[in-house]
């Protein structure tokens, strides 16, 4: 109960600050080791006056460090409204990096402006920070999936998904048949390690031959295939 709370705040603040900057993506997820990784990530100010932001890194308490392989450019910008501009972040882990997850938070925070006006309440100034944590991870870690509860029953569709592996991973979910004509997308899942989800949702499919639950990565690639029982 206490972590659905935390997880709460955690939501009503992350929106809160996107009212003041808008950024995307929002999540990294990348092998590290070997030539490293590179994401570009876009910040928007969606306010009615300049603002400027400075970017920061810092240490976060899930997996292992990967602050000390993380560089980013530019470290500041300023952004007129309306004006998005991109941030490139390079990770690239050394190769006596210990295999696992690493993670990592990427600040970005309001700063002043000489000579903008930066209202208050009252007299208290209030500068966003958002920080995003990066996941990366060192060897060749596969995505690890389990699959329990699933059931076809009236046309309904539900299962359990939890992410049993080591590794935080983006995926989809498709139903495949013998008589569909093409594959039906059905949800996308983020499941950091431990975790799980429910999927449960009448879906039009009509009578199904051979009806089964596909579980792809983001790039399209299979993880997962089970058979459903009706």
């Amino acid at each position: 109960m206490e972590n659905l709370k935390k997880l709460i705040i955690f939501f009503i603040l992350t929106f809160k600050t996107f009212a003041y900057m808008q950024v995307a993506p929002i999540i990294f997820d990348k092998r590290i080791d070997k030539e490293g990784a590179t994401q570009e990530f876009y910040i928007t100010n969606p306010t009615a006056k300049e603002v400027g932001y400075r970017l920061y890194k810092e240490k976060s308490e899930n997996g292992l460090d990967m602050t000390p392989y993380m560089e980013f450019y530019p470290k500041s910008l300023k952004l007129k409204p309306g004006q998005s501009e991109k941030v490139r972040v390079y990770i690239e882990a050394p190769k006596e990096a210990k295999q696992g997850e690493y993670t990592a938070i990427m600040g970005i925070k309001e700063i002043n402006i000489p000579g903008i006006e930066k209202k208050g309440n009252g007299s208290v100034i209030i500068y966003t920070d958002l920080k995003l944590e990066l996941g990366g991870y060192v060897g060749d870690l596969k995505p690890k999936l389990q699959i329990d509860d699933l059931e076809l029953k009236n046309n309904k569709l539900s299962f359990k998904i939890s992410n049993i592996g080591e590794i935080r991973t983006k995926v989809e979910a498709y139903l495949e048949s013998d008589n569909l004509k093409e594959a039906k997308y059905l949800d996308s899942f983020r499941l950091l390690k431990g975790y799980k989800n429910t999927f449960n949702q009448k879906l039009d499919i009509g009578n199904l031959r051979n009806p089964r639950l596909v579980i792809t990565d983001m790039e399209g690639i299979k993880i997962l295939e089970k058979g459903i029982g009706k």
